[in-house]
């Protein structure tokens, strides 16, 4: 059946996903950098904050999305290559 999961195609699966997640991070990490000033702006108007306050919640919201992809991409490929390995050495 070409429709059956296999731990290859699970592990293709969490890889990209884990890529496509650091890549949303290095992309709000440069946007933070490049345009933080703009952003600011427009943030400081919408929900009156401040600039420690409002950088604080970037840190905090870069940091949370790279635990999440920590805990739900990258380990579980890092599980799926081991189980891959042992049990394509055992055949």
């Amino acid at each position: 059946m070409e429709n059956q999961m296999t731990i290859e195609k699970l592990t293709k699966f969490f890889g990209i996903c884990f890529l496509l997640t650091a890549g949303l991070l290095v992309l709000w990490f440069v946007v933070f950098l490049v345009w933080g000033d703009f952003a600011f702006n427009v943030h400081s108007k919408l929900l009156n904050i401040q600039r420690p306050g409002w950088e604080m919640m970037n840190f905090c919201g870069m940091g949370f999305i790279k635990i999440l992809a920590w805990v739900f991409f990258l380990i579980p490929y890092i599980a799926l290559k081991i189980v891959g390995r042992r049990k394509n050495g055992a055949a």
